[in-house]
């Protein structure tokens, strides 16, 4: 029986407004770029393959729901759990996710999901 698995994407150096990291989801590799942008004055987030072709791009990183939802039925490259922000304090209605709050407030995470009926 296997578990559900929660991972939280390695953290970025706050010296930075863009990061690229190399990560394991679901049994299969990926590549995730996050930048800020400071027009919109927000992060974003590009997913690639394990061969750094882009799956999706120009992802706005905001709390609240699962990031790819809404991507999901006609991408079929996506990986098949969630991506959230997490608050690390719990305030969901009054906070806001900012330039220099990433890593120390905010954590990218990503929730496998169900597994053999645990969660």
């Amino acid at each position: 029986m296997s578990k559900a698995t929660f991972v939280i994407i390695p953290e970025y150096s706050q010296q930075t407004s863009r990061w690229e990291v190399k990560v394991d989801l679901s049994g299969k590799r990926y590549t995730i770029n996050v930048s800020w942008n400071a027009q919109m004055e927000g992060w974003v987030m590009a997913l690639m393959d394990s061969d750094v072709n882009l799956i999706l791009g120009g992802i706005r990183l905001s709390q609240g729901s699962d990031l790819l939802a809404k991507y999901k039925a006609y991408c079929k490259d996506l990986p098949p759990g969630d991506f959230y922000i997490l608050d690390q304090q719990g305030d969901y209605k009054t906070a806001e996710l900012s330039r220099t709050n990433f890593s120390t407030r905010y954590l990218l995470c990503y929730d496998e999901g169900e597994a053999d009926g645990i969660y």
